[in-house]
């Protein structure tokens, strides 16, 4: 006989209200989305010792879902700040372009993330989302020179 082992799975769920939002239910996870989308909501939860818990409901999302939570203004500084820097890197790797770009133009979350060792992989995921110019290289900010 092989061994036979007991392994215990943490569900969150989130409570708004007098209603309790099953992030298992597509309904449910819109709601969710939204709630956490909102300025401040990612950033207090974390503060509140709940930042594992809300990469565990942005693990539920789908990829735009996520964006959205983590384009909020704080929201990755207050995951990042709580511990969860290494989690919010993982989530952005498996974004697209255009999901890594609202995360990262939101504030405070390149400081955040920097701020809590993940400065480089910050770096990494920028250079993949800058183009990259004919006969190599990367392309240079320019100023316009004033012609008189």
């Amino acid at each position: 006989m092989s061994k036979i082992g007991i392994v215990a799975q943490t569900v969150y769920f989130v409570k708004a209200g007098d209603e309790t939002l099953d992030p298992s239910r597509p309904d449910d996870l819109e709601k969710i989305v939204t709630f956490l989308a909102t300025p401040g909501a990612a950033l207090n939860l974390a503060r509140d010792g709940h930042a594992g818990a809300v990469i565990e409901l942005l693990r539920a999302m789908p990829p735009e879902g996520q964006a959205a939570v983590l384009a909020a203004p704080d929201a990755v500084w207050g995951l990042s700040d709580n511990g969860q820097a290494a989690a919010v890197i993982e989530l952005l790797r498996a974004m697209k372009p255009e999901g890594q770009t609202a995360v990262l133009a939101a504030p405070h979350a390149v400081f955040g993330l920097a701020e809590n060792g993940q400065g480089a992989a910050v770096k990494a995921i920028q250079r993949s989302l800058t183009p990259k110019v004919p006969g190599g290289g990367r392309p240079r900010a320019s100023l316009p020179v004033n012609s008189r």
